[in-house]
């Protein structure tokens, strides 16, 4: 009988429901474990530091002509915690500044600041897909396109252009849903987690923070 009335009551909204949240990078903490460097050009400099603004531990990416990323490899069930949440700085950024490049050519594919989630589908190793959210130099917000490098990465520029540079950005995104209308796929899961700043291929510099980066449920 108690049990029957907890349930109504939980149904009815009397007993709050807490959300439930999965910490992926915990940079507030000064934490970066399980966090690995993955290089394609060179080496972005990352390291924990306290933000002149704010006073708080983020993780600092500074690339001058490079392109590394660091990768946290988890396999995470979204139907429970489908909302990705984050937040960047651009400190400053000549990538962003010149905004000459095309982005759909390999020769422009460089991003300030990036957030990247990577899906599988064992073992079809080849239909491994990433969902990119970037800050672009030149393409509106919610521009959505393909790669230049391969047809399994897709790009949604969440952020565009010089106006917010300096200015901590926050991002909540249903990454579920993201999933299953960008890449065409069950968008229950993902396999990796990675953030990026890359300037290898416009031989240009940026500096940008990372905030903390989360999964939560629909629960606000």
């Amino acid at each position: 009988m108690i049990l029957r009335i907890c349930l109504c009551w939980v149904l009815a909204g009397l007993i709050p429901v807490q959300a439930q949240t999965i910490s992926l990078g915990l940079f507030s903490q000064g934490q970066r474990t399980g966090w690995e460097e993955k290089s394609f050009a060179g080496h972005t400099h990352y390291s924990l530091i306290a933000d002149r603004e704010t006073g708080h531990r983020v993780l600092q990416a500074i690339s001058k002509g490079t392109a590394s990323g660091l990768l946290l490899e988890r396999e995470i069930d979204l139907n429970q915690t489908p909302w990705l949440e984050w937040s960047w700085k651009v400190v400053d950024s000549s990538l962003l500044k010149q905004a000459g490049h095309d982005e759909h050519l390999k020769s422009g594919d460089d991003y300030a600041v990036r957030l990247y989630v990577i899906i599988s589908d064992p073992p079809f190793f080849w239909r491994t897909r990433a969902l990119n959210y970037v800050w672009s130099a030149n393409q509106p917000v919610g521009t959505v396109w393909p790669s230049p490098y391969t047809e399994n990465s897709t790009l949604i520029a969440v952020e565009s252009g010089t106006e917010n540079i300096g200015i901590w950005r926050s991002y909540r995104v249903n990454l579920r849903q993201d999933i299953k209308r960008y890449l065409g796929m069950k968008g229950d899961k993902i396999n990796a987690i990675a953030i990026m700043s890359d300037s290898d291929n416009t031989k240009t510099d940026n500096t940008v923070l990372f905030g903390d980066i989360r999964l939560s449920s629909n629960i606000p």
